[in-house]
């Protein structure tokens, strides 16, 4: 379950540095997956590079940039663990 306004992108938009590329590169590429069962609340960004397992719960409003382990809860900007549901 994905809800309203969550923004999933895996790539940079454009270059940070130096200014002149940032027209014309891409800027980096790095896939997301999402695993089986996860549910993400609605105004997250879920940034390039990052697996969000299976079973997982993202609260609204949360940054993801570093991978969520399965079964867990986690939310804030940057996403961090808040509570583990497999133990």
């Amino acid at each position: 379950m994905i809800a309203a306004n969550t923004i999933i992108m895996d790539f940079d938009g454009h270059s940070a540095w130096p200014p002149e590329s940032r027209w014309t590169d891409a800027g980096a590429v790095k896939p997301i997956t999402i695993e089986e069962d996860v549910w993400i609340g609605m105004n997250c960004v879920i940034l390039k590079g990052v697996t969000i397992g299976k079973g997982a719960i993202v609260g609204p409003n949360s940054v993801v940039i570093h991978d969520i382990e399965p079964g867990c809860l986690y939310a804030g900007n940057p996403a961090k663990k808040i509570k583990d549901y497999t133990q």
